[in-house]
């Protein structure tokens, strides 16, 4: 979450952090902290911030240029010349440590006009003139944004203030010391343009006293921050539940800002004022370490566990034998190509293994098995001559070397032997493959596909130790060959599909598939447990929990309390750092951001989609699901929706009428007719009784008829479709 900080230039307007509350960036004057508030609409959801009226703590020293001196998962120190600064989620401070250096303390806005000229120190109105001033322990100043901040101070210190089109307060000498700077309030004087003064004013005075008095407690408790390679995650998992530990090692104070999830897993105690964030609610809390029970539900499983009628039975292997009879493409079974279409395949064939053993075809399932199980030996073998997979030292990660694939020929035109690696060259190749992103869709695929393998066929020694590559790369529950838990954020829950592109985006890092997510580890723990790498099962369980649990708070609109009433879509499309929109990478059709949540669909799906959700999302998905729905493959999700609300017969019907073409397109593959009819004949048949379509509390009860978004067309990696942005 702060690697577009860490890495890009100063100034870069990517080179930022959102950890809630504040927006961290990196400047040529230091670190600044901005507040932040959001602009919701219909389609979108804004973290909006004014650079100019944000806060820096920097150095009368040149900085130069800033890097990475510890990271952990919940935050980065970024080291100058004399000083550092920990970028923490959730911190309540923005912070900087100075060691023997000059200290500045600068905004882009000059003082407020009712602030005539003066600023507090130690509770003492003080002229900003230019004349030298003693500072024992704070200094609050109110600029032109109408923001009053604090600025607490671990030593005395001699400074100058000055006020002329900006705000500028300078130490007379270098010393050594913490500045912590935290926002009292945004609206000090009732001018604030940036809503800081939507309450009245006798609850904006309560708010203020009561910050003051909770971060001038916590600046006061604070020790200084350190660089300390202490761990800031730890966890362990019992039977039903996790229990996680949230440390805050490198920050030094004892005040950070907690979400709904860690409120309520962690019994925590609000101790101020909260705080909208693009996230939900953020409260703060004293403590340094969160102790949290987080539920891990059920456990993901290759079968659904539900009996089948005879009828359903005989219908699946009627449609066994058509989707069984599909040959698999055979540059994907001999192991090249690009490594998202091909993981889909594979797995869809996977899938067809395990149906066809749910339905007594013991043939099908072995010979299918087989077929799975030579393509990965293929895609995995060393002596792999057109898409081989590489070990990355650099990143501790698999990554493919990529195919340029010649439709005449079938076959890649670069060769590797001669290091002709396209998805080492270009950002764009193979979905930024060779700059992982993605890794986590394309290799929860694979990885599925080798659980199905290892479970109907012979696997090797040498094909679990390979099979487990492309798991570990994603999915590694601990930083040796490979990194931790590479794309999850531990704050939020979720994972960022974006690896290590540049430039970044300023919108920050993203995900578009929340479902392909929760797919990812579903894959990693069922290869896991039938390897026998219990790290990684028991890992992959928690990350699958924890991804299940963010897709229903973040994507999951319709039912979510943590997505702004405002935002009328029933799911988010894509998720950034700063941004929640409804449109995809690839184009601004509704069933497209309805599909891509719902992929693929096995067991699991049922614990990631619940049935208040399949009830509030399947009235807009049937509204807006027209001919390019039904002909790109986008009706398959929209049917399997439809069981999961309680209409088994009616989607059995649709399943049954489906065109076969549609399962090739860009919304249809990875879908197979024999699977589609498998989830529906495995649904609870008790959702039928429910009586009420939709539940009364859903903000999605009946679809009013909305526009669709513009397709947002920023550069980057594709997802499932076919469709360019326009130039």
């Amino acid at each position: 979450w702060w690697l577009d900080l860490a890495r890009s230039d100063a100034d870069d307007a990517a080179a930022a952090a959102y950890a809630v509350p504040y927006l961290f960036e990196k400047t040529g004057r230091g670190l600044r902290a901005s507040p932040t508030r959001l602009q919701a609409s219909p389609d979108s959801v804004l973290t909006l911030h004014d650079a100019r009226s944000g806060l820096v703590l920097g150095t009368t020293e040149k900085m130069g240029p800033a890097v990475v001196k510890r990271a952990g998962e919940l935050g980065v120190v970024l080291t100058w010349h004399r000083s550092f600064a920990p970028v923490t989620r959730g911190t309540a401070f923005l912070t900087m440590r100075y060691e023997r250096a000059t200290p500045s303390i600068y905004s882009g806005a000059p003082l407020h006009r009712q602030a005539r000229g003066n600023i507090t120190i130690d509770g003492r109105s003080a002229a900003c003139d230019g004349a030298p001033m003693h500072v024992d322990h704070v200094i609050e100043v109110v600029t032109d944004a109408d923001h009053r901040w604090a600025v607490y101070a671990d030593a005395p210190l001699q400074v100058t203030c000055t006020s002329d089109g900006s705000l500028e307060i300078r130490g007379k000498t270098p010393q050594t010391l913490t500045l912590r700077a935290a926002l009292l309030t945004a609206c000090a004087y009732g001018t604030s343009s940036t809503g800081g003064c939507a309450d009245d004013g006798a609850v904006r005075a309560e708010r203020l006293k009561q910050n003051r008095a909770l971060f001038a407690g916590a600046a006061a408790r604070a020790s200084a921050p350190s660089a300390s390679s202490a761990s800031d995650v730890a966890w362990e998992l019992h039977d039903d539940h996790a229990l996680v530990d949230f440390s805050f090692p490198h920050d030094g104070a004892d005040v950070f800002y907690a979400l709904d999830q860690h409120v309520g897993w962690g019994a925590l105690t609000p101790a101020g004022p909260c705080v909208d964030s693009l996230h939900g609610t953020a409260c703060p809390v004293i403590g340094k370490v969160w102790r949290m029970r987080v539920p891990l539900g059920p456990a993901p499983s290759l079968k659904a566990g539900r009996s089948m009628s005879n009828k359903d039975r005989r219908a699946i292997r009627d449609a066994l034998k058509a989707d069984a009879s599909r040959k698999l493409p055979a540059y994907y079974a001999r192991g090249a190509g690009d490594t998202y279409f091909s993981g889909k395949e594979l797995a869809r064939r996977a899938r067809l293994v395990v149906i066809a053993d749910e339905v007594d075809d013991a043939d099908t399932a072995s010979l299918l098995a087989a077929e799975v199980l030579a393509s990965l030996r293929n895609w995995l073998s060393p002596q792999n001559a057109e898409t081989p997979f590489l070990y990355d030292e650099q990143w501790g990660g698999m990554v493919s070397c990529g195919c340029d694939f010649d439709e005449s020929s079938q076959r890649c035109t670069n060769n590797p032997q001669k290091d002709e690696c396209p998805n080492l060259d270009a950002c764009g190749a193979d979905f930024g493959n060779g700059f992982y992103n993605d890794h986590h869709f394309h290799y929860g695929y694979f990885a599925y596909a080798a659980a199905v393998a290892c479970e109907f066929a012979v696997c090797s020694k040498e094909d679990k130790e390979r099979f487990l590559l492309l798991a570990r790369d994603y999915a590694n529950h601990n930083s040796d060959d490979f990194v931790a838990a590479r794309h999850k954020d531990w704050y939020l829950g979720h994972s960022w599909a974006s690896g290590t592109c540049q430039p970044a985006n300023p919108n920050g890092r993203n995900q578009e598939s929340s479902s392909e997510a929760v797919h990812a580890y579903e894959a990693s723990y069922l290869l896991a447990s039938r390897l026998g790498d219990r790290h990684l099962q028991q890992a992959s369980r928690l990350y699958a929990a924890t991804e299940v649990d963010a897709a229903k708070r973040y994507w999951h609109a319709a039912t979510s309390s943590q997505v702004p009433r405002a935002y009328e879509r029933p799911v988010v499309g894509m998720r950034w750092s700063t941004l929640a929109q409804f449109g995809t990478w690839f184009g601004g059709d509704p069933v497209f951001a309805y599909g891509i949540q719902l992929i693929p669909l096995t067991p699991y799906a049922e614990v990631r989609d619940s049935t208040a959700f399949s009830r509030a999302l399947l009235p807009f998905y049937e509204r807006d699901c027209d001919d390019v729905c039904e002909d790109e493959g986008w009706s398959i999700s929209m049917i399997g929706l439809k069981a999961a609300a309680g209409d088994r017969a009616g989607a059995w019907d649709a399943a049954l009428a489906l065109d076969g073409k549609a399962f090739d397109q860009a919304g249809g593959d990875g879908h197979s007719r024999s699977n589609l009819l498998y989830w529906i004949a495995t649904r609870d048949p008790g959702l039928e009784k429910m009586a009420t379509p939709v539940p009364t509390g859903s903000r999605a009860v009946t679809p009013a008829p909305v526009a669709s978004p513009t397709p947002d067309c920023v550069d980057g990696p594709g997802r499932a479709a076919a469709k360019a942005c326009p130039a």
